[in-house]
């Protein structure tokens, strides 16, 4: 495990991959393989990735460290209800687990699934942990789902604050919800920061966004 995150840590992946994948051959450690799978994810490989977690979660059902990982590559994968599943299986044994309920809420959030119900998860997570920077981002997308702009603001504002610093997804977050209160130049000047630390799909998303708003702008000035 050292050696893997010592390859990791310098840029050398793949033969961290390989070093795990041949250890856990030799002593089936789930810790192993399930490390070589979380690697694999960072590197793009979701589906390699999800094909060693559908193994372990077979040999290995009551981990829940593989179940975690594994509704994580779902989402990735755009497979979120299947996702949700593995999140309510490991909220079924551990239902005060701050952040399988702010992750399931999330998601749900996503999903267009019960509103109400996934504003409850993540309120308690909050509960939980209330200085949690995603925890707040998910509380104030929820009122922006909402309608309820005076709260979503608090709440992604606060996220931002306390520790969010350049973080893409809630600065996007208070891009829509600038622009949604007609603040078109903090909404804009909030997804260029955004654009700092996105991934590929994000960047594309918030490149498209300012294009739009950009037109209109332009359309709206024209006599």
């Amino acid at each position: 495990m050292l050696r893997a995150q010592a390859l990791e840590e310098s840029g050398a992946p793949s033969r961290a991959v390989q070093i795990l994948g041949r250890a856990y051959r030799f002593r089936k450690d789930p810790r192993l393989a399930r490390e070589q799978a979380r690697i694999l994810a960072q590197q793009g490989k979701l589906q390699h990735a999800l094909r060693l977690l559908d193994q372990l979660k077979v040999v290995h059902p009551e981990d829940p460290s593989i179940r975690f990982l594994r509704a994580l590559v779902l989402t990735d994968l755009g497979r979120g209800h299947e996702a949700l599943q593995e999140y309510d299986t490991l909220l079924q044994r551990d239902s005060l687990n701050p952040t399988y309920l702010n992750n399931s809420g999330y998601l749900m959030l996503q999903l267009g699934e019960d509103l109400e119900r996934a504003g409850e998860r993540i309120r308690k997570a909050l509960q939980l942990q209330p200085d949690v920077p995603s925890y707040l981002d998910s509380m104030g997308w929820y009122y922006f789902l909402k309608g309820d702009l005076t709260r979503a603001k608090k709440y992604l504002e606060q996220a931002l604050d306390i520790g969010g610093g350049d973080d893409p997804e809630i600065l996007e977050h208070l891009g829509d919800l600038y622009w949604r209160m007609d603040e078109p130049e903090r909404a804009k000047n909030a997804w260029r920061r955004a654009l700092r630390q996105a991934d590929p799909s994000m960047r594309a998303r918030l490149e498209r966004k300012l294009r739009q708003r950009t037109l209109k702008e332009e359309e709206e000035e024209t006599p």
